[in-house]
């Protein structure tokens, strides 16, 4: 049961860290497009 919650919990942590890193590259993505826009 232990090692079912851990892995869980390390499923929910890498599931959140691969979120965040998706929406920096979308923020990233989309200054680029807005910086290539401006110039």
């Amino acid at each position: 049961m232990k090692l079912d919650s851990w892995q869980v919990r390390r499923q929910l942590i890498t599931h959140q860290l691969a979120g965040s890193v998706a929406v920096m590259l979308d923020l990233l993505l989309t200054a680029i497009a807005i910086l290539d826009n401006a110039l």
